[in-house]
């Protein structure tokens, strides 16, 4: 029989080192039959994975003088065993074989027969003639069954013209045997050295001399089971063969596919276009550890059994438990978790064309797309495919908590990390602390970071911003940082809470709030078209032609053939764009401000937390071209007055009117003891008028609300006796005497919830103009309109979401003109505090604007809908007014008594502050962005920065 050895796990090298003397006369040998295998041979360094299943090995007692034979029979089909016998022998170097046969016993059985010379424990080797002849036979001894159905294997790699210095090393792989003994056989067949693999699981055999021939031979220790492994040949110790200095010779690294020299190319891969010919696939890892590990030292880092590719990225993650206190249960991510969030970034993109672009922006070597993510979790995986993905590998820990007295909190992973992680495992691992609940601090472009537990959407999240991702592109690559951008598909933008995949950058154009196309908006007859539009109507919940690619940006509920003004980032949830440009006023208040207009000066008046009110203003138009964090124009300027009146002064609220053609504000307010009161400020001469009480039919309680125009204003306020808001009109500078609020069917309003003001507004187009209320059924937000012939308010057909959060404190309204021709007579936003249920003082600050939707049939449905930020969790307040002065302002303003709060540890601002783009409409383009081309950088730079290791990385640019 003449077929080629294979490799298999427990190794066999074969020299062509005849001629050599045996130390001991060990005995005659009868029946001898060789076999050789010439197919596939290495003639350099290389890298070899071999199928690796059992040769046996059995220790057997030999009495000198006494002949034995050993033979095998009733082989399985398709095997061929092999029968070694070796001399007594350590356990690891030469040994000497002192007999060995193959087929002498017919059919493919082998017999050997050996007297001794001298007594001792001889090792009877049981292997396959070569790659998949395995299988089982019966082994005799003097004719007896020795061991019935034995099971015997290996794997087989044939070596020519190794050189002295060169290595051959075994690698563990994943799901193959990880302890296992490599022989070395020579041309003819005999073994002539032995090696068990170390506690590092690896075997590594230097050569001192050239050989001509080795075969190498692997199989596991014992019956266990075998499976892969990696068999290299490494040449770096020769001469001018590491120019790169990683550890692997030029041989060996064009064999895998690695680089050495910047004018090298590996398959249809450039060498110049990595950053460190060390690490080929710029990930972070040299080349050396992705293929042969990092078994130096103890704890041994397994990479190639964990899944480590030198020619695609990867990402090694220790995932501990970041404990709240010493008896909250440990938790673990949870391998489906793991399965989810190694999807995202290893990239679903299925279209093949896509997936070979966002593999060479990535700049994978092997053109394969995405970033394969490694979990050391503390679990160790039940199916074998999982292997790679997650495992118990020794890092897994409970990290306790950090506590001060009794009170105790949660670490932070980038408090920790570099103590709870082994420092085998700097510069080669990430970690991520693993909480129960929501994050509460992330950190950009860091090795650590926390993740939440259970939600493999925001674990991917906080994972891509240690990888160098905003919520808009790149973190801090743009001065305005968009949430919820549109333009913008990625798990990373607020908006696209259930995306779960990265943004390639392509296909989407760039928009911008101020000047939006809604004619032809998208191109439909492309893919990413086609898809963006899909997003922008699912996500967005957009009007959207699917054929023309129209969208309906400012959801007026029509096509615009020129171009709108519109909050394109809406998405509903709580985005960005309403805080910028932001004014920080002087005043803290607990109370309801109030914003109004007198000549070219806009007014912010607010009651102090020292009784005063407060009153700031500017001159400047409040356009703020250029976005930015905080400022519009020259701060605001504030003016104090020692009027003694205004320290009685605990709910206000104030409205332009002109009276002899000049231009005043009237500020109504109330007393501690419900009594209303009016005066006016001029600004020539500067300063109020007397204060005049107001007649009404009850002390008021609660706050006020005063909207109208210029000669008629109208006060709506809460009776301190009933809890029912109550109406006053002024004409021509008299108070007409209270009416009860009735609605439509004649009857009083049901009593407002306690906490809770009415708010109004008199706005419309042209000459039409209504009167607006905001009214509560208890704690339950309801919008009227007042018919002044009947003197009863109606109920809106607006729907204005009441069965959200209950209602406290007081509403503001505000009227934006839109475009005619459509179906909306305006843009009414209505902005509320809002707290949960049992909860009064956690007042979330939520708005509502009028859209108008398509509906079937071809009709609108018009309705009150989320607005912007102001809903987020992250904004709170104790009061707020608007204002849209049609012909002056060119956005919404909001005036916000802001709330204080707990935020991550740290305290947000408490004061007034002036938001002068509250509707969210900013000039600045929103891009797409390529996620692969960010984290291709980032990856690199958070781990190299990490450990220290020196190697280069792609630079950051943005």
């Amino acid at each position: 029989m003449h077929r080629p050895l294979q490799l298999a796990a427990v190794v066999l090298l074969v020299s062509a080192c005849v001629g050599r003397e045996d130390p001991l006369d060990l005995g005659d040998v009868e029946d001898e039959v060789l076999t050789r295998d010439h197919r596939n041979p290495s003639t350099g360094g290389s890298a070899h994975t071999i199928e690796t299943s059992t040769i046996m090995e059995l220790p057997v007692a030999l009495t000198a003088g006494r002949r034995v034979t050993y033979e095998t029979r009733n082989r399985s089909a398709g095997s061929d065993p092999v029968l070694h016998l070796l001399a007594p022998v350590t356990k690891n170097g030469p040994v000497n074989e002192v007999a060995r046969d193959d087929d002498s016993a017919g059919d493919y059985n082998a017999r050997l027969t050996f007297v001794p010379a001298t007594s001792g424990t001889y090792r009877l080797v049981v292997r396959a003639a070569w790659k998949g002849k395995g299988g089982t036979a019966d082994l005799l001894r003097d004719r007896s069954v020795f061991w019935p159905g034995m099971p015997f294997g290996g794997g087989f790699q044939r070596f020519e013209d190794l050189r002295a210095d060169e290595e051959l090393i075994t690698v563990p792989l994943p799901n193959g045997t990880h302890h296992h003994t490599l022989f070395l056989v020579d041309d003819d067949g005999r073994i002539f050295e032995r090696h068990e693999s170390a506690p590092n699981q690896s075997v590594t055999r230097r050569f001192t001399s050239a050989l001509s021939v080795a075969v190498a031979m692997v199989g596991p220790n014992g019956i266990n089971p075998g499976g892969p492994l990696r068999l290299v040949r490494n040449d770096h110790r020769l001469a001018l063969h590491d120019p790169d200095e990683d550890l692997l010779g030029t041989e060996l690294e064009a064999s895998i596919g690695t680089c050495s020299r910047t004018t090298d190319s590996v398959g249809n891969f450039e060498c110049s276009s990595a950053a460190d010919m060390r690490d080929t696939d710029g990930d972070g890892l040299r080349d050396d550890i992705e293929l042969l590990g990092k078994v130096t030292s103890t704890p041994y880092q397994f990479l190639p059994r964990w899944g480590a590719d030198p020619r695609h990225k990867d990402l090694f993650l220790e995932v501990d438990f970041l404990a709240a206190d010493d008896v909250e249960p440990t938790q673990k991510l949870s391998p489906e978790d793991a399965r989810a969030i190694a999807t995202a970034f290893g990239d679903p993109e299925t279209h093949t064309l896509y997936r070979l672009i966002n593999a060479m922006t990535l700049r994978n070597p092997d053109f394969e797309p995405g970033i394969r993510l490694h979990f050391d979790l503390g679990t160790a995986p039940t199916d074998p495919a999982d292997a790679t993905l997650y495992g118990n590998w020794g890092g897994h820990n409970r990290v306790p908590p950090v506590c001060s007295g009794s009170t105790c909190v949660r670490a932070h992973a980038i408090d920790v990390w570099s103590e709870q992680m082994h420092v085998n495992r700097l510069g080669v691992f990430h970690y991520l602390g693993g909480t129960p609940g929501a994050v509460t601090r992330t950190e950009a472009r860091h090795v650590a970071n926390n993740i939440p537990l259970g939600s493999a959407h925001n674990a991917a999240h906080e994972t891509g911003h240690s990888l160098g991702l905003g919520h808009n592109g790149p973190f801090d690559g743009e001065p305005i940082d968009a949430n919820c951008k549109p333009t913008y598909p990625s798990l990373m933008n607020y908006a696209y809470g259930g995306w779960d995949g990265f943004s390639d950058g392509e296909g989407i154009s760039s928009i911008n709030n101020v000047s939006l196309n809604e004619d032809f908006a998208v191109n439909p007859s492309t893919t990413k078209g086609a898809g963006f539009l899909t997003h922008l109507a699912t996500q967005f919940d957009y009007d959207v032609d699917y054929v023309d690619g129209h969208v309906d940006w400012n959801r007026d509920g029509i096509y615009s053939a020129a171009p709108v003004r519109a909050y394109a980032n809406n998405d509903g949830s709580g985005c960005e764009f309403t805080k910028y440009n932001l004014a920080p006023l002087t005043s803290v208040s607990t109370a309801s401000p109030a914003l109004v207009r007198l000549g070219n000066y806009t007014f912010m008046l607010s009651l102090d937390q020292d009784g005063e009110l407060a009153i700031e203003y500017t001159t400047d138009d409040l356009s703020c071209p250029t976005p930015a964090t905080y400022g519009c124009g020259s701060p605001p300027l504030r003016w104090w007055s020692n009027e003694a009146w205004l320290d009685d002064m605990v709910a206000f609220d104030a409205h332009r009117i002109v009276e002899g053609g000049v231009q005043k504000i009237l500020i109504v307010y109330r007393d501690d003891g419900g009594t209303l009161y009016e005066t006016k400020f001029t600004m020539i001469p500067f300063g109020f008028s007397t204060p005049q009480e107001l007649a009404t039919a009850s002390t008021a309680v609660d706050e006020l609300s005063l909207a109208g125009d210029e000669s008629r204003v109208y006060l709506a306020y809460k009776r301190s006796d009933t809890g029912r808001p109550m109406l006053k009109v002024r004409t021509l500078g008299y108070w007409a005497p209270d009416e009860e609020v009735r609605g439509s069917d004649g009857n009083l309003l049901v009593p407002m919830g306690a906490g809770v003001s009415p708010a109004l507004l008199e706005a419309g187009p042209g000459a039409n103009r209504t009167l607006y209320a905001a009214f509560s059924y208890e704690f339950r937000l309801r919008l009227y309109t007042f018919d002044p012939v009947s003197r009863r308010f109606s109920r809106s057909p607006w729907d204005t979401m009441e069965d959200m959060d209950r209602i406290t404190g007081k509403p503001a309204l505000a009227w934006v003109p839109m475009p005619a021709g459509g179906p909306l007579p305006g843009r009414l936003y209505l902005f509320s505090l809002r707290s949960p249920e049992g909860a009064p003082q956690d007042t979330v600050v939520e708005d509502r604007m009028l859209v108008a939707n398509h509906v079937w049939g071809g009709n609108h449905l018009i309705g009150l809908s989320d607005a912007g930020e102001h809903q987020s969790s992250s904004l709170r307040g104790y009061g707020l007014d608007l204002l849209f002065e049609p012909g002056v302002d060119t956005n919404l303003r909001l005036l916000l008594a802001r709330k204080q709060q707990e935020d991550g540890g740290s305290q947000s601002p408490r004061h007034v502050e002036l938001r002068p783009k509250a509707d969210g409409i900013i000039d600045f383009e929103q891009r797409n962005w390529n996620d692969w081309e960010i984290m291709r950088v980032e990856l690199c730079n958070t781990l190299v920065s990490a450990g220290s290791t020196g190697l280069g990385c792609p630079t950051w640019i943005w």
